[in-house]
């Protein structure tokens, strides 16, 4: 798959949605709000 396909099969795979949304919500990430620098991913 190239990118477009990867990206447009991730949005709609219910599992993978799902998995992100646990994830977003476990609160395993200390949040720095005073932080003048913000992580970058790059899949």
């Amino acid at each position: 798959m190239d990118p477009i396909q990867r990206a447009a099969f991730l949005e709609e795979d219910e599992e993978m949605k799902n998995a992100h949304s646990i994830a977003a919500t476990a609160g395993d990430t200390e949040c720095f709000s005073e932080s003048k620098w913000f992580p970058v991913t790059s899949i």
